[in-house]
């Protein structure tokens, strides 16, 4: 068969006119229709084929489908084979595993009925692809072939899971033995935890610890504390802060994990957020050895939060960063929420930075000293302070 040349425009123009058609019962206009299939079939573009089959009722799907399977495209032989009624699921099959195509194999397998799932397997299994498939997924520097191990064995009725497992083991792609471990029925947990392990990725082995059943949390957390790194977004600039970090995670997730251990990386790092948010989350945690700290960073901001978060704070000790930091912010709000500060001590600060604002919000904190502080306020906000010390005059008179 002689091919003609046909652009979107002409298969536009040639499809408005089996629309036309299509619904005309006279001899002409079924020969005229014909007449059009046969135009698209001469294209050997599998697009139009497929729109052609898929829209035109009474079209030739053997003939349509046959200039998919000459155009050896893997993606246009799996949509023909899921929309079209009728198609040769077999010699579409084929296209795909000729193609030697990871995601189509994958699709045909998981969503065309009568796919041959074995053959199909095979393309990943033989697949020396480790590459990223496309756009199916967006993983980092997953191996493309574990992933479609994955994917086949999760999504395929009648997949060998069992070698689909093998190939992601060997990969040592961590990523995708935690997600095989979470998801597929019948997953070896054991032999993927082992990937997390053996690999040294402590965000995996977190992972493993924290969110599958049955693991060894004593090598997993191994990994983490041996770990020099980040595990989640925040990237510190310091190594030892980035073990903290990963300490921090294990223990206040893993059930199991050795806090005493955990902590000690926590408090060698010196790292006064860490110390905090550890003594704040973790069960069973050193709170004066972290609180400690907390003191030796002089950090007025941590200070307040571990006075205002943790249970059995030495709230006179932090009190004592903020007032030496000489930070109104923190001054006032130390004064403000944690019960039993020295508020006077703390209004001297604020007072000492000549901050108004800082002085107009102390203003609202109980015991502060309202005359001294509309001193350092100026005439307009004097009155304001003179009008609540009188609000709270009238207050006290009233219930009196």
């Amino acid at each position: 068969m002689n091919k003609i040349k046909m652009n979107k425009n002409d298969f536009n123009k040639l499809f408005y006119y089996a629309l036309y058609f299509k619904d005309k019962s006279d001899s002409k206009s079924q020969e005229k229709l014909k007449k059009l299939e046969e135009l698209v079939i001469k294209s050997g573009n599998p697009t139009y084929a497929w729109e052609y089959a898929e829209k035109i009722d009474g079209a030739d799907i053997k003939a349509l489908g046959q200039v998919v399977i000459d155009s050896k495209n893997p993606e246009e032989a799996y949509y023909y084979a899921r929309d079209i009624k009728g198609a040769d699921i077999k010699a579409l099959g084929q296209v795909i595993i000729d193609a030697k195509s990871l995601k189509y194999a994958y699709y045909f397998a998981k969503d065309i009925k009568g796919a041959d799932v074995k053959a199909l397997q095979k393309v990943v299994i033989d697949s020396k692809n480790t590459l990223n498939v496309d756009n199916l997924v967006d993983e980092d520097e997953a191996d493309a072939k574990a992933l479609m191990a994955y994917y086949f064995a999760r999504d395929v009725e009648g997949a060998d899971v069992k070698t689909m497992q093998q190939i992601v083991v060997d990969s040592y792609d961590a990523g995708t033995a935690f997600v095989f471990a979470q998801h597929v029925k019948g997953a070896d947990i054991k032999a993927l935890e082992q990937v997390a392990i053996k690999s040294q990725n402590a965000k995996y082995a977190y992972r493993f610890a924290k969110d599958i059943e049955g693991t060894d949390v004593k090598a997993l957390q191994q990994v983490v504390t041996d770990f020099k790194g980040s595990i989640n977004d925040n990237v510190y600039k310091d190594d030892a802060d980035a073990s903290a970090q990963a300490a921090y995670f294990f223990a206040r997730d893993v059930k199991g994990a050795d806090v005493g251990m955990l902590q000690q990386i926590v408090i060698n790092s010196a790292n006064p957020k860490i110390a905090y948010s550890f003594a704040r989350d973790v069960e069973g945690a050193d709170v004066k050895a972290l609180e400690q700290i907390v003191i030796q960073s002089k950090n007025p901001s941590y200070a307040y939060k571990f006075a205002a978060s943790v249970k059995g704070a030495d709230v006179k000790a932090l009190e004592q960063v903020v007032i030496q930091s000489k930070n109104p912010d923190c001054a006032c709000e130390f004064a403000a929420k944690i019960k039993g500060a020295d508020v006077l001590a703390l209004q001297k600060v604020v007072m000492d930075s000549k901050d108004p604002i800082c002085c107009e919000s102390f203003l609202e904190v109980e015991g502060a000293d309202i005359k001294a502080l509309s001193k350092i306020l100026g005439p307009n906000k004097k009155k304001k302070a003179d009008k609540f010390e009188e609000e709270f005059d009238n207050f006290i008179k009233g219930l009196e």
